[in-house]
């Protein structure tokens, strides 16, 4: 008569707490992310992933695995996680590639008896720098008429822009503007010149004080929601804050007008 011992094991494995302060038994992703409309903004295509697994009373926990195919599709590819050596439960691995704008990520968890929990996880990506900032006008001339702009640094420069992000953000493929300013003109750098949103769809309003006008191009920076930025040239400015000068030289007379004399240069 021969006797084995048969173990039973029909419970799932189930998601832990990675750290004491998360607010679920989830997977986490751990790279850094801009929580923008409630939903997850990340600028990478990959993402490092950890997931905190128990099986108390079961088998034990034999694979961890993650997919972005299709979990429900028998051609999803399934890549595994790795299992650290210091921590009890604990999977780690990156996750990649993600594209730009939705993503879903399907985690499974499978013990030695071969059952399985999974979970998702919904990044959102956006890895993409704005589009190319367009001139609109330069003190109420058109942007198109305006190659340069000299200026004489007694007033302040009004210019309007067009600045929108790469992809849809109605359809959460971009962030979005946060922010455009004026970096630099030539090779000055400037700081807190920053444009305000009109009430005309992505364009801006920047006034670049007089105080701060110099010679050289006029470079914009347009930075989205996760810090991607574009740099544009827009004009070329030329500073001239010299007054003319009038010269009077060598008069064929030294009289030049009734009770008029010159005897030595004249400026005006």
């Amino acid at each position: 008569q021969i006797k084995r011992n048969v173990t039973v094991d029909t419970v799932n494995p189930k998601f832990e707490k990675v750290s004491e302060d998360d607010s679920s038994a989830a997977p986490k992703i751990t790279t850094a992310s801009k929580d923008i409309d409630s939903k997850s903004w990340y600028k990478s295509q990959q993402v490092s992933l950890k997931v905190m697994t128990s099986d108390v009373s079961g088998s034990g926990v034999s694979n961890v695995e993650w997919t972005t195919d299709d979990a429900a599709s028998e051609s999803a590819v399934w890549s595994s996680l790795t299992k650290d050596s210091g921590t009890e439960g604990l999977w780690a691995g990156t996750v990649t590639p993600l594209v730009q704008g939705y993503n879903r990520i399907y985690v499974k968890i499978t013990d030695r008896a071969g059952n399985s929990t999974s979970a998702e996880l919904y990044p959102y990506v956006d890895t993409e720098v704005p589009a190319e900032t367009v001139l609109v006008e330069v003190d109420k001339v058109a942007g198109e008429d305006v190659d340069r702009k000299i200026v004489n640094g007694t007033a302040d420069v009004v210019v309007l822009l067009k600045a929108k992000d790469t992809g849809s953000v109605d359809e959460f493929k971009a962030t979005g503007i946060a922010s455009v300013s004026v970096s630099r003109i030539g090779g000055t750098d400037l700081a807190d010149v920053n444009g305000t949103a009109t009430a005309n769809a992505d364009e801006f309003k920047i006034v670049i004080p007089k105080e701060k006008l110099a010679t050289g191009m006029v470079i914009v920076k347009a930075t989205d929601k996760v810090g991607n930025f574009l740099e544009t040239s827009l004009f070329q400015m030329e500073l001239d804050n010299t007054p003319p000068k009038v010269k009077i030289s060598n008069p064929a007379s030294a009289k030049t007008g009734p009770d008029i004399y010159v005897n030595r240069e004249i400026s005006f």
